[in-house]
């Protein structure tokens, strides 16, 4: 077997320096390699907040801390067009909205479900949101909410709320057509 080398001895002071050459931008690559960026001082994600919008949210490093979210309370109305809108209060008590998010409704003694993703810049560490779910005809009177996180939705999602039960209002037919609604 020939190398670059014994191939330049034969063929003349031109291919030994194109192996020269070779040689060095192979050294220059190598030698650039071992240089490693400074990891971020311990704090400073937390130091410097992050603005973050709907539009563009804030990519950085995902949290291994799992978060704890208490549901403090909820209110579910179901109105004239058979969709239950809800109303959750809920708290981070422990870590903060930085992963994906599910909540995630049952009806108890009815095949209706539904869920609810949010993203980590639709949350604060306290906070209320909404979401409604198409029941149809079915009847509904009661409600479960959980909440759960992950951090890709590929990934799946770990619960980590408790679950909050109450009852599905009916709203008022005559409420919703009375005159200043």
């Amino acid at each position: 077997m020939r190398f670059p080398w014994h191939f330049a001895k034969e063929s003349g002071d031109r291919v030994r320096a194109i192996s020269s050459t070779r040689s060095l931008v192979l050294f220059t690559l190598l030698a650039g390699c071992s240089q490693q960026p400074e990891p971020p001082s311990v704090g400073a994600e937390s130091a410097t907040p992050t603005s973050q919008r709907p539009d563009s949210p804030a990519v950085g490093p995902i949290s291994a801390e799992v978060g704890v979210v208490e549901l403090t309370s909820a209110t579910a109305k179901l109105d004239k067009d058979q969709i239950v809108r809800f109303q959750v209060d809920y708290r981070f008590t422990s870590g903060a909205p930085v992963k994906t998010y599910l909540c995630t409704v049952n009806f108890p003694n009815s095949d209706q479900a539904g869920v609810k993703p949010l993203e980590r810049f639709e949350l604060g560490p306290e906070g209320t949101f909404t979401m409604g779910i198409e029941v149809g005809d079915n009847v509904v009177d009661a409600y479960e909410l959980r909440f759960s996180e992950a951090d890709s939705p590929d990934r799946g999602y770990t619960v980590i709320s408790n679950t909050l039960t109450g009852q599905v209002i009916t709203a008022d037919v005559s409420e919703d057509s009375a005159p200043g609604k």
